[in-house]
């Protein structure tokens, strides 16, 4: 199987998407030699992604978001309206679209009228298992619970949120992780001082990360409209309570007060109240943990995907 993971070649414009000249030729006159191209994500490289005319090729697009108003600076509008365009674009051209979330098969029904195929994220359960909390608070030295959100430092996740959280909180450690989540730079985001019990790693070890998951308390994702949430499935996966917003993904594995908490979304009194219910529920992460073991399994769930690619192949 080829494959490439494309980098971008020149610095991001706020007016215009990466355009990476090598991605181009590969994908125009290279990859779509292949029996199938499969493109994932959003086309930050609209060349590359066009369908060529002349192709021998089945296109298949998975979309993994989409990007609404209130989750990017206004300066970035332009920006990512177009990124929303052009991804609805290839959608429209692909020999077939899959979605990892139900809303998006409902969602593109409705505003380009395809009909997508629903095949969820999944979660790897041997890597979960290989998991330690204990090494996670060794290496950090971290002695008491705590509560935890992994993402990264942009709107949409809404880390400023989980700050604020910290601040209502003050007898409760809460833990950040993730690209750019250092002091410094959530000082810069947040626009003040962080509040003591509040500490943050930056980015992490894949492998800490999932430590970090075991050993939490609570796992909390902020975000507004989380697409899809992969992280709430490997935190629930490894028997975390969780708490998300009451919006799109999450609402498709939380069951509310079952196997998960959700919060009305950027509401910090719901947001605390779900978080003082999870900290003393047991139950729910396992609960969670059956589910994501039930269902959300890739082994199985990649099978999916081999079904999808032959039919298309006919």
């Amino acid at each position: 199987m080829f494959q490439r993971i494309l980098k971008p070649s020149a610095k991001k414009s706020r007016e215009s998407p990466f355009f990476d000249p090598l991605g181009f030729v590969e994908i125009r006159i290279l990859i779509h030699r292949s029996g199938i191209v499969h493109l994932h994500g959003s086309p930050w490289w609209p060349q590359a992604y066009d369908r060529p005319r002349v192709h021998r090729s089945k296109f298949v697009h998975t979309m993994h978001n989409y990007y609404f108003k209130g989750d990017f600076p206004a300066e970035d509008e332009v920006l990512f309206e177009q990124i929303n365009k052009r991804a609805l674009k290839s959608y429209g051209t692909a020999d077939c679209v899959v979605v990892v979330a139900a809303w998006m098969k409902r969602f593109l029904a409705d505003k380009i009228g395809i009909e997508a195929v629903h095949i969820p994220n999944g979660v790897d359960l041997t890597e979960l298992a290989s998991t330690s909390p204990l090494r996670f608070r060794a290496k950090y030295e971290i002695e008491e619970d705590f509560v935890l959100f992994a993402g990264r430092l942009d709107r949409y996740k809404r880390p400023d949120l989980f700050v604020k959280l910290a601040m209502r909180i003050p007898e409760k450690r809460f833990v950040m992780v993730g690209r750019s989540l250092t002091k410094r730079e959530v000082e810069k985001y947040y626009g003040g001082d962080l509040p003591r019990n509040l500490m943050c790693l930056g980015q992490v070890p894949r492998s800490d990360l999932l430590d970090a998951m075991s050993g939490c308390r609570v796992f909390v994702n902020t975000a507004s409209n989380e697409a899809a949430g992969i992280a709430i499935m490997e935190a629930m996966g490894l028997g975390r309570p969780v708490v998300a917003a009451n919006t799109f993904g999450p609402t498709e594995f939380v069951e509310n007060e079952v196997n998960g908490f959700l919060f009305n979304a950027d509401n910090m009194n719901s947001l605390e109240k779900a978080l003082m219910i999870a900290w003393d529920s047991e139950d729910a992460g396992r609960e969670a943990a059956r589910l994501i073991r039930k269902s959300y399994d890739w082994r199985v769930l990649s099978r999916h995907l081999d079904e999808t690619y032959k039919a298309i192949l006919g």
